[in-house]
């Protein structure tokens, strides 16, 4: 079986959250070699969030810290230990981990790796050819360089947020923060230029992917509007620019009996387990022709109000109407199979659950039972990229706490027990967060 694209190199990863661990986690997947670094005293915060409350009221011999479905998705196929980098024990222990390393990644404040002397300029002193990763929220430089930053600010300052929600409504934020996944891809792209740039020159280089940058890079339309039109994109909630009938429409819902096994039904004024929606995007006149025979309403295409693109537009208030009409009286499946088999785009708005036993994800084999030594077994997303040559699967689940400390210090470091044992007596390592 050919081997993965990137297997044979190791990258040391000091990365938390979501941004950094999602760059880790797709260079796992394509076979690198990738060890998680936590300090004893200083873990994932995505361990789990109140991780202090988890801990104080866990039945003895617990580890809750390796529970976290978030954790153990972003960081499966990847390797961990423990590690005071502060310490100067921890900072030698590391210097020799580069030596044998290829790639260095971090998404700490700016000034972290400079105060505990691991800066670029450090690194390569004991590895000429190391590619380091900065994954700032904002920058190393500039007025913003010691700004804190997470998903939803990052949001709001690269743009995106101003053109997100309804027409005449506020801004709103995304269902989820889309910088830190945006930026962990473009920094695994990086990481992948790097390593082919070294190969060419034998020289390494040091990246530093702005995760603000990177996300305002996502709305460059809306830039360009501005400086070439000076005029702001407005927001849209569901419709498009210029395709008509554009939406998403309410469809059939599921009775109470058949929603309940589903999923729970949320509270007063929020979204049910028994709500289904159909998006309907019609790009031009012939898909709005096939949207009119698939309802039944062959004369709309002929209705002056709907003729071509323009007037459809102009009357898109109308339209929303009269298709909801006829969504509201049938399934989203239904619907799904129905307006494709007429040629119509259009998709159902999957839950997570939805999604899950979707049959075309099921067919797909995208989700994957991975067995966790302490969680059981849970279900991944596979690899979202497929080989050919050499199907990819979750080759390991994510590790517990410091469970590869003696293959890092042993096997690869030679370390001695004695050594070892000394480490973790200064607390420069451990076997459980301190």
């Amino acid at each position: 079986m050919a081997n993965l694209p990137l297997e044979g190199i190791r990258v040391l990863d000091l990365t938390m959250v979501w941004a950094g661990p999602f760059c880790t986690k797709l260079l796992a997947d394509m076979g690198a070699e990738v060890i998680k670094i936590e300090g004893p005293s200083n873990i994932d915060v995505i361990r789990g969030a109140g991780i202090d409350f988890f801990m104080k009221r866990a039945p003895a011999g617990e580890r809750p810290y390796n529970k976290s479905s978030y954790f153990n998705e972003y960081n499966r196929n990847k390797l961990g230990i423990s590690l005071d980098l502060g310490h100067p024990k921890g900072r030698e222990v590391f210097l020799r981990l580069v030596k044998i390393g290829d790639v260095v990644t971090e998404n700490l404040r700016p000034d972290v790796m400079g105060k505990l002397g691991l800066e670029y300029e450090a690194l390569r002193e004991v590895k000429p050819d190391i590619i380091m990763v900065s994954m700032p929220a904002y920058s190393k430089t500039g007025p913003e360089r010691d700004q804190i930053g997470y998903g939803p600010t990052i949001e709001q300052m690269a743009g995106l947020a101003s053109l997100n929600g309804y027409p005449d409504g506020p801004t709103q934020k995304t269902g989820i923060s889309y910088g830190d996944p945006v930026a962990g891809a473009v920094a695994a792209a990086a990481v992948i230029a790097a390593l082919i740039y070294r190969r060419r020159t034998g020289k390494g280089q040091a990246i530093e992917v702005s995760q603000r940058d990177v996300l305002t890079g996502v709305i460059g339309e809306a830039i360009m509007e501005w400086g070439m039109n000076r005029r702001l994109m407005p927001r849209l909630g569901n419709r498009h620019p210029w395709m008509a009938p554009h939406g998403c429409y309410s469809c059939k819902p599921l009775t109470e009996e058949e929603g309940r096994p589903l999923a729970v039904v949320y509270s007063a004024g929020q979204p049910k387990a028994t709500d289904r929606w159909i998006t309907i995007a019609v790009g031009g006149d012939e898909e709005w022709q096939a949207l009119c025979d698939a309802m039944g309403r062959p004369e709309l295409a002929a209705d002056a109000r709907f003729a071509d693109s323009l007037s459809r537009s102009r009357h898109q208030d109308e339209l929303d109407e009269i298709i909801t009409s006829w969504t509201s009286q049938k399934s989203d499946y239904e619907l799904l199979h129905l307006l494709q088999g007429n040629g119509v785009p259009s998709g159902p708005v999957l839950s997570a659950l939805g999604v899950a036993r979707d049959p075309h994800v099921a067919a797909r084999g995208f989700l994957e039972t991975v067995q966790h030594p302490e969680m059981g077994p849970s279900v991944y997303t596979t690899p979202t990229w497929r080989l050919r040559e050499r199907p990819t699967h979750v080759r390991r689940p994510a590790p517990c706490f410091a469970e590869h400390n003696r293959y890092v210090f042993h096997d690869l470091l030679g370390l001695s027990d004695d050594e070892v044992r000394e480490l973790e007596q200064e607390k420069v390592t451990s076997a459980a967060p301190v």
